[in-house]
């Protein structure tokens, strides 16, 4: 008898460890994906020129991820969305993501949509990546900085060296680096240029 009862203490020793433990695993990964993005920098100056807007000068953000990757973005000056406090609308952008073990992607645009709590960031009008020596342009470019994805579309021409391509969109993975090309209409042909 006194054999079966130590071996039951044992037994519920054991599944109390257990659960113990699971619970603390469980704990630990649910803080470690909630706190994978922590944004260190925020808005450096704001200043109220008018009662109806709120202008916003001299922006930076910065953001990194559990990875090391970092993300800032700079603007002369933008708006805070008075419907979305999350969104600031900036003019005169330039980015930086700045990869582990690779070299630094920079992003220039005349107006971007920035999403503080996502880091989403809708960039318009005269977007520029650069990158080594590539350059892409388009209209527009939305950066998905937690999926590590840039997806530049509409009017899109790629630069290297002695080549050009134009298409409607270009997808580029910023970890990988591998880009997927895009034609709208599927009868429309990506064009290429070799000099």
């Amino acid at each position: 008898m006194n054999k079966n009862k130590v071996i039951q203490i044992l037994l519920i020793l054991l599944a109390i460890l257990i659960l113990i433990i699971s619970f603390n695993f469980y704990k630990k990964n649910k803080e470690s994906l909630s706190e994978k993005f922590d944004k260190i920098d925020n808005v450096i100056d704001l200043t109220v020129k008018d009662s109806t807007k709120t202008i916003i000068e001299d922006i930076n953000y910065y953001s990194k991820d559990g990875a090391g990757n970092e993300f800032e973005i700079n603007s002369s000056y933008g708006r805070a969305d008075l419907q979305n406090t999350n969104i600031i609308n900036m003019e005169d952008v330039t980015a930086e993501i700045k990869l582990v073990n690779s070299d630094t992607i920079y992003i220039y645009s005349k107006y971007a949509k920035y999403n503080n709590i996502s880091y989403e960031t809708d960039f318009s009008e005269n977007v520029k990546i650069l990158y080594i020596d590539h350059v892409i342009t388009g209209d527009n470019l939305k950066l998905f900085f937690q999926e590590n994805l840039i997806s530049i579309f509409n009017n899109v021409t790629y630069k290297h060296s002695n080549s050009r391509m134009s298409s409607d969109k270009i997808e580029i993975n910023t970890i990988t680096k591998k880009m997927k090309i895009f034609m709208y209409n599927k009868a429309d042909k990506v064009k290429f240029l070799y000099k």
